[in-house]
């Protein structure tokens, strides 16, 4: 994941070792909800809980933006705190640099997955 600066909108991207992919996985106050964060602070989440909201970034606390961690096969899927089946989507299933994230179903599909790597 990356996140572009200027238009706050989180999209897929290969490893490529830069700030705007490094990301701080946090526990939240909320359960056992997690969130995604910046390294300058903002988390990811949605607007609103639909399917094919776009992921974006941002630095305020919003309870769209707990997310949990679903363990898959290979990798983990994220999903979002008030419906789980919905989970972080290269949007159509485009493995190529700069295709947006956003909310969809859990298919089960490799390109719902996400892997965590330390840096």
């Amino acid at each position: 994941m990356e996140v572009n600066a200027s238009t706050g909108k989180v999209f897929g991207h290969q490893a490529n070792g830069s700030k705007s992919q490094q990301w701080n996985l946090r526990p939240t106050s909320v359960g056992t909800c997690m969130s995604i964060r910046l390294l300058n602070g903002g988390m990811t989440g949605v607007s609103d809980v639909k399917q094919d909201e776009v992921v974006k970034a941002s630095s305020l606390y919003n309870l769209n933006f707990m997310l949990i961690l679903i363990r898959a096969d290979k990798g983990f899927w994220i999903g979002h705190l008030s419906n789980p089946f919905l989970v972080y989507d290269l949007r159509g299933g485009n493995p190529a640099d700069g295709t947006e994230i956003c909310l969809w179903p859990k298919n089960d599909l490799e390109h719902q997955k996400w892997y965590f790597d330390p840096v």
